[in-house]
């Protein structure tokens, strides 16, 4: 079943466009240092805009149009699989541990297994998840175990 969504923003814009616009800009004028402008677009999510890095009108409506389009209540988006394995990573602490895949990208696992493991404390377990027993066997392990240490399940697709 799919799921259309509205662009509400049409409504709202002057010009009466059914695309939104693409902003290029990087920086936005602000009317006082550390004011950021628009705090009232509802794709600013109320934080309005002063550098593109941390709120960009384009990337608001993606975000907005791709949550109502899965029934969630936020999307975010990244500009690569690399920024969003990071953010992920940084919501575990040092001693939780990480059931990935063991096909995984490349350059997930050099992040994994050089940085993530070495420098944050979180431990990586490989595995074949193709073998169900030894994926169900780590499962209950890590949920079973006294401190419950497996946060993350990493799958990736190819």
């Amino acid at each position: 079943k799919s799921t259309s969504y509205s662009n509400k923003s049409a409504v709202e814009n002057p010009t009466g466009a059914v695309v939104p616009a693409i902003s290029l800009a990087t920086t936005f004028m602000q009317s006082t240092p550390g004011e950021p402008t628009a705090r009232d677009d509802p794709n600013s999510f109320g934080l309005g805009y002063e550098y593109s890095r941390t709120g960009n009108p384009t990337r608001g409506v993606f975000e907005r149009a791709v949550a109502a389009a899965e029934k969630a209540k936020f999307c975010v988006a990244f500009s690569s699989g690399s920024a969003a394995t990071s953010a992920v990573v940084h919501l575990l602490r040092p001693g939780e541990s990480v059931l990935c895949v063991d096909d995984v990208y490349g350059g997930t696992q050099r992040y994994f297994r050089r940085i993530v493991n070495p420098r944050m404390g979180i431990e990586i377990d490989f595995v074949d998840f193709h073998d169900e027993s030894l994926v169900q066997t780590k499962v209950n392990s890590g949920i079973e175990s006294e401190d419950g240490n497996v946060k993350l399940f990493w799958l990736e697709t190819p």
